[in-house]
C-alpha cells in the first residue's frame, strides 16, 4: 500500500510535544484513537506491541527518520499517523541522529506483505532529502500531505 493512500491531514502532528521515544509513539497512538482509526478499548494493547517492536530493534531508521511499527489482529486495514519533532527524539537510530519525523504505522495482523511493502513505500519515500527537509519545516499539516503526495508522484 501506498503511503499516502492512508495519510489524512488530522492524522498528521507537526509539533509533537514529547521529548522521548515512549511519549512519542503514545502521542501518535493517542491521535489514531482520537481520530477512530483505533478502538480505545485496543489502545493499551497497540501500545504493548509497539513497545515490544522497539525493545527487540529500533525503528530509528536514520536520516532523522523512526517508523515505530506492528502488526495487530484487531485491525481491519493499515493505520498510520506521522508527527514531526523540531527537537528531534532518540530513537537509537544506526547514524546515532535524532528522529524528527516518527511515523507510526499499523497493520493488521495478517497482512504481512502489506505491512512490507507500506514499510519499504516508506522507506523509498523518505529517502528524499528535500521531502524530509520540507516535511520538518512545514508548517502545517496540509503542506506535510501536499508535500508527500508529490513526493509520491514523482516516483511512480
Amino acid at each position: 500500500m501506498e503511503f499516502i493512500e492512508i495519510l489524512t491531514e488530522d492524522l498528521v502532528k507537526i509539533n509533537l510535544e514529547s521529548s522521548n521515544r515512549k511519549e512519542s509513539i503514545e502521542e501518535l497512538l493517542d491521535l489514531l484513537v482520537a481520530e477512530h482509526e483505533v478502538r480505545i478499548v485496543h489502545q493499551h494493547s497497540a501500545l504493548e506491541a509497539i513497545l515490544k517492536r522497539e525493545r527487540a530493534y529500533s525503528t530509528g531508521i536514520g536520516k532523522g527518520i523512526a517508523v515505530p511499527h506492528a502488526r495487530l489482529p484487531f485491525l481491519d486495514e493499515c493505520v498510520t499517523a506521522l508527527g514531526v519533532s523540531r527537537e528531534g527524539i532518540d530513537f537509537d537510530a544506526l547514524d546515532g541522529k535524532k528522529a524528527h519525523i516518527i511515523i507510526l504505522l499499523l497493520t493488521p495482523s495478517n497482512s504481512h506483505n502489506e505491512h512490507l511493502k507500506t514499510l519499504a513505500n516508506i522507506a523509498h519515500l523518505m529517502n528524499c532529502k528535500e521531502l524530509v527537509d520540507g516535511i520538518i519545516n512545514a508548517e502545517s499539516a496540509e503542506e506535510i500531505v501536499s508535500l508527500i503526495e508529490i513526493e509520491s508522484e514523482n516516483q511512480q
